[in-house]
């Protein structure tokens, strides 16, 4: 009897994940770039979902970023975290690095 593929879907959108090799893309757009991202807390996101997840909670000052799943809130680790900013509005890592520095110096605030 053939194995049973489990289907990996978004955990936002819902949408199916394609099961290439690390969710590389053949969309043309992102050729080569992951189309999604399993965080170390092992729950996965197509990347246009974790994007805005990124944004949003930059907007929102909500550092640092955390795994968008309400049940779990992990820390998005800084490999993940760098693919999903070079993806992100040239703002938000500005903001970023922004609200780190005030969270690690409260005293100086620009």
């Amino acid at each position: 009897m053939p194995a049973v593929k489990e289907v990996a879907t978004c955990s936002i959108c819902w949408d199916e994940l394609q099961e290439e090799e690390e969710g590389l893309s053949d969309d043309p757009v992102l050729k080569g770039r992951p189309s999604y991202l399993t965080l170390r807390c092992h729950h996965k996101f197509c990347m246009p979902c974790l994007v805005d997840h990124v944004e949003h909670s930059v907007t929102r000052k909500q550092l640092p970023l955390t795994c968008p799943d309400i049940t779990c809130r992990a820390k998005i680790a800084d490999e993940p975290l760098v693919q999903l900013l070079k993806r992100c509005d040239p703002s938000t890592v500005t903001n970023v690095l922004r609200l780190t520095m005030l969270k690690a110096n409260p005293d100086c605030i620009p």
